[in-house]
């Protein structure tokens, strides 16, 4: 029997999710586990607080943009199917 493990990781601090996405980084026994993630990954400037959402998002960490897609990219290179959405 195969199980088809989707995480979606949306708790709104930033360093629990973070430190949770870098267990999936640093284990290869953890990843193997999940095949698909959902990831509200606040980063800092982010475009949507220019349209209206709280200077507050992403305060709490020095993640940016760029480096968001970065650790998409990691989490894809592991064989995770990861997504982003604001």
């Amino acid at each position: 029997i195969y199980d088809f493990v989707v995480v979606k990781l949306d708790v709104d601090n930033s360093t629990v999710e973070e430190a949770i996405v870098d267990q999936l980084l640093s284990k290869p026994s953890l990843s193997a586990l999940v095949d698909e993630l959902y990831w509200e990954h606040h980063v800092t400037r982010s475009p949507m607080q220019y349209k209206g959402w709280g200077v507050h998002v992403g305060r709490e960490t020095k993640q940016t943009l760029a480096s968001s897609y970065s650790l998409f990219l990691k989490l894809r290179q592991l064989g995770i199917r990861a997504h982003s959405w604001i």
